[in-house]
């Protein structure tokens, strides 16, 4: 897990490639950034919220892949991009199905019942037009075959790199902000999802009436 230092270290790599007009791209596989009392003590706040503010108004093209694990605002924080891509099998979450169920059950083992409802899948991202795209994998992983995943990745880099390069900076940066803006309004989608994830809650919370009796 990342300590405040690497991601003072990312906010200069940020700024070199908006100064040397380089496109910007960020692999994320991370739990998330180290929580503990010396990353706190050291500022971890302030360099994520730092990252946040100067990839959001970077003047020069961006792009993320989810190569593995997204995890929490450590991941989030390099993830405010132009395009951002997962790899079929990745997750991204505000928090991980084990850290969801120690707040709601006080217990990590339930960590498989709580993972559908923090919709984390790159599928489940992607129909909430919070992602993307969504890049495919190696038959069966992409640990079984890095090489040609890795091949897969580079084809949507370099296709997309290209398609960004075109719009002007006025117009990625405003493209940026209505993305970004937009997450969370509800629609269509989110509504039926809403109405679904209500209904479920209602069920589960009657067999847990009918049980105690």
């Amino acid at each position: 897990m990342a300590m405040p230092e690497g991601y003072r270290k990312a906010q200069r790599m940020m700024l070199m490639a908006e100064r040397f007009k380089l496109p910007l791209i960020t692999f994320l596989d991370t739990p998330g950034a180290f929580p503990g009392f010396e990353s706190e003590k050291r500022g971890i706040a302030m360099s994520l919220a730092h990252c946040f503010r100067i990839m959001s108004g970077l003047m020069t093209p961006t792009m993320s892949f989810v190569i593995g694990e997204g995890g929490s605002g450590g991941a989030m924080a390099l993830a405010v991009a132009d395009r951002v891509f997962m790899q079929e099998r990745a997750i991204f979450s505000v928090i991980s199905p084990e850290g969801a169920a120690s707040i709601l059950y006080r217990d990590a083992k339930k960590a498989r019942e709580v993972a559908p409802y923090l919709k984390l899948t790159a599928f489940d991202l992607y129909n909430l037009q919070l992602i993307d795209k969504i890049v495919p994998e190696a038959q069966g992983g992409a640990q079984f075959d890095i090489l040609t995943s890795a091949q897969l990745i580079k084809i949507e880099m370099l296709k997309n790199i290209e398609a960004l390069r075109k719009h002007s900076i006025t117009n990625l940066l405003n493209e940026r902000y209505k993305k970004f803006n937009s997450m969370g309004v509800t629609g269509g989608y989110w509504q039926e999802l809403l109405k679904y994830e209500i209904q479920q809650g209602i069920e589960l919370l009657q067999k847990r009436l009918k049980l105690k009796k």
